[in-house]
């Protein structure tokens, strides 16, 4: 199952995203105001230490104001899976094979419309989404495609490439 891990770990990250927000999880997080992760970019040569606590506390300051709402933080989750499993899908060997298959196309117009500033520019059609002129220059994430939505794309897409095989 290709995506599989890539379904996992949107689930998981969605579930982050939605707990750090309840109250009682934040009190929890006092607990551990940074977290280390593994670094070979940096010229110090040290792990890259993500400040947890400024995160939270301006979660609860800012509130659904500032850029770190809930919608914007899912948004940008929703288009980098979709630039991933457009990725994946472009470097599997099988791809010449789906390229032309209905699924696929409408996963590259997705993909394009959150690569391009997040807006459509094309006319396509899948299952019951359809992408048309009058949705030129509009907003792929949450307008067009929920959060959810991408969820089940890369499921779908899965389910598709595996009944291929």
């Amino acid at each position: 199952m290709i995506f599989r891990e890539l379904l996992d770990a949107y689930a998981e990250i969605v579930t982050a995203i939605m707990y750090i927000r309840v109250p009682g999880i934040i009190k929890l997080a006092d607990r551990y105001p940074t977290i280390g992760i593994k670094s070979s970019y940096s010229d110090e040569k040290k792990d890259t230490i993500i400040n947890t606590k400024s995160v939270l506390d301006a979660i609860i300051r800012e509130g659904n104001k500032s850029p770190k709402n809930l919608r914007n933080v899912m948004t940008q989750v929703a288009r980098i899976f979709i630039l991933s499993v457009w990725d994946m899908l472009k470097n599997m060997e099988e791809y010449p094979r789906l390229e032309r298959d209905e699924i696929v196309q409408f996963t590259r117009h997705i993909r394009n419309g959150v690569a391009h500033n997040n807006k459509f520019d094309i006319n396509s059609t899948v299952i019951d989404k359809v992408i048309e002129a009058r949705l030129d220059n509009s907003v792929v994430i949450p307008d067009f495609l929920k959060d959810g939505d991408v969820y089940y794309l890369i499921h779908d897409l899965e389910e598709h490439i595996n009944g291929k095989k």
